[in-house]
C-alpha cells in the first residue's frame, strides 16, 4: 500500500463527496443517484479481512439494487492482485453487458512541497 495515494484519493473523495458513502471491510462505497462516476464508484483504499471476489460480488450486488453499474477505481494503492483478478476473470463478459466498469487512476508524480505558505 502506497500511502501517499491513499492520503490524495481520500482528498478526492473529500472534495467530491458523494451524497451516500459506505464503508464496506476497507472499500469505499459512493452514491450519488448516476451523476458521475468518482461520486458513484468504490474505492478499495484500506486493509481488509474479506476475498476480494467476495467483496466485488458485493458490491455489484448493492449497485445493481440501485440501477447503477459497478465502477472500481484502481489506484497503486488498491489491493495486491485485484486488477489482475478483474481483467482475467470478470471483465471480458461483464464490459460486454455494462455491468462493470474498471477506472485506473496512476499517480505518476508527487507533487512539489511548498517552501512557504504565504499563498494560504
Amino acid at each position: 500500500m502506497r500511502p501517499e495515494i491513499q492520503f490524495y484519493e481520500e482528498l478526492a473523495i473529500n472534495t467530491h463527496p458523494a451524497l451516500q458513502t459506505q464503508l464496506y471491510d476497507g472499500w469505499v462505497l459512493r452514491f450519488s443517484n448516476g451523476y458521475t462516476n468518482r461520486a458513484n464508484s468504490v474505492s478499495p483504499l484500506y486493509p481488509s479481512n474479506l476475498p476480494g471476489e467476495e467483496k466485488v460480488a458485493h458490491c455489484e450486488q448493492i449497485y445493481a439494487a440501485q440501477e447503477l453499474p459497478a465502477v472500481f477505481k484502481l489506484t497503486d494503492a488498491s489491493p495486491a492482485g485485484l486488477e489482475t483478478y478483474f481483467k482475467e476473470t470478470r471483465l471480458p463478459s461483464d464490459i460486454a453487458n455494462a455491468r462493470v466498469h474498471l477506472r485506473r487512476t496512476v499517480c505518476a508524480k508527487k507533487p512539489k512541497q511548498r517552501e512557504n505558505n504565504q499563498w494560504l
